[in-house]
């Protein structure tokens, strides 16, 4: 009797090893496959986003997405061709609804023992006036925080990974001006602090070869075993020459040359004023860096400008890094501003409070007027097809 109830205890502890054993290879299997399935997804994303920063889009472009997407799309309010914001969003452990935390802690850190990543991914695209003027992807992925230990113990209550790609009429934030290096050659790369964050900024003029070589998100990160722990893990090309560009000593790329074409100026200008020069005079304070002031009057508004009314009067401050000497003969570098010179004014928007009698200037924010500036002025008013700031949807509140 004795003999047949240890024999009929180990068949129950046979069998309940086999049916945990059948359970947990049931559940590595079922999230592996379920990352597998939320990676193609992901590329599928990535593709369809990286499309439209490479070719001109229209609210029909936007149509097709939603069509493509479905569920996984939202937008709020009216979506017309006048404007629209629409997001997609995919996420590799849906936020059910759970009341109790503890459980929903135990589910989160099982999804990650069994090797799943917690994925968060948002897209934006917002049409205006039939233009596609920001097209913007956010990946966030979490990593260990014992970056030097990859065991799957050390899987869970990990650290976030952030990158972020954006494609908008501007190269740089409103208000914000980069390197001159990066308006140059079409794109600016970054990072942001505390933690492991980057961004790429593209804009429609950035080449395809860029942009290929810069979205180049590392969807490997979110099935391999070992997980990613760094920015050359999740955007490898990028971060690569970020870091290059970032490591020396070398501050040439942040001169002032102004030898950027004024169209590219003007696409990053907030307002832009064709102004004639009536008074030059000493500034307030000649210890500081700016040398020089003027009384102007406007004569033609170009961008925005809804403070300045035309033949109103400002006063402005420069120092002689704020004209635009330009290539070749769009201005002499010899002459200085002169009293009934005629030029493009590029400034940012009014400060509140501020009065709009008095213009802050900037690098480079001095034009002379010719008919190759105009042109070039035109040109770069056309790029910033909505000529106002527009927020990042694709970032996660």
């Amino acid at each position: 009797m004795v003999m047949a109830r240890k024999n009929r205890l180990v068949q129950v502890v046979r069998f309940a090893f086999l049916v945990g054993l059948t359970l947990i290879v049931f559940a590595f299997v079922w999230v592996q496959v379920q990352q597998h399935l939320f990676r193609l997804r992901t590329q599928l994303l990535l593709n369809d986003t990286r499309s439209l920063w490479m070719r001109p889009d229209t609210f029909e472009d936007l149509r097709h997405l939603q069509h493509r997407w479905g569920a996984f799309g939202h937008y709020e309010g009216t979506c017309t061709e006048e404007h629209c914001e629409y997001t997609v969003t995919l996420t590799s452990l849906e936020s059910a609804l759970w009341r109790n935390d503890e459980l929903r802690v135990l589910r989160d850190e099982a999804f990650a023992l069994f090797g799943g990543r917690g994925v968060n991914i948002q897209c934006g695209f917002v049409v205006h006036k039939n233009q596609m003027v920001l097209e913007s992807l956010f990946f966030e992925i979490e990593v260990p925080y014992d970056r030097g230990i990859h065991l799957p113990f050390k899987y869970t209550s990990g650290d976030l990974m952030i990158a972020r790609i954006r494609s908008a009429s501007r190269l740089f934030a409103p208000d914000m001006f980069g390197r001159e290096a990066d308006l140059k050659r079409g794109y600016e790369i970054g990072r942001a602090q505390p933690g492991i964050n980057a961004w790429v900024n593209l804009t429609p003029q950035t080449n395809s070869a860029d942009i290929i070589r810069l979205s180049d998100i590392n969807l490997d990160c979110i099935t391999r075993f070992k997980p990613c722990v760094d920015m050359d893990d999740l955007l490898p090309a990028a971060w690569s020459e970020f870091r290059r560009d970032h490591t020396d000593t070398d501050e040439s790329a942040y001169a002032t040359r102004c030898s950027v074409s004024p169209a590219l100026f003007a696409r990053e200008a907030d307002n832009i004023a064709l102004v004639e020069v009536l008074k030059l005079h000493a500034p307030e304070y000649p210890s500081e860096e700016r040398t020089q002031g003027a009384n102007v009057r406007i004569l033609e508004s170009l961008k925005n400008n809804a403070d300045h009314l035309v033949d109103s009067t400002a006063s402005i401050s420069f120092s002689r890094l704020d004209v635009y000497r330009g290539p070749g003969a769009l201005s002499d570098p010899n002459r200085k501003l002169a009293v009934g010179d005629r030029v493009f004014l590029l400034y940012p928007r009014l400060v509140p409070g501020q009065s709009p009698g008095l213009i802050d200037t900037g690098s480079c924010s001095l034009i002379p007027f010719s008919d190759a500036t105009l042109q070039s002025i035109r040109e770069g008013i056309a790029m910033d097809p909505s000529g106002e700031d527009l927020r990042d949807i694709s970032i996660l509140y």
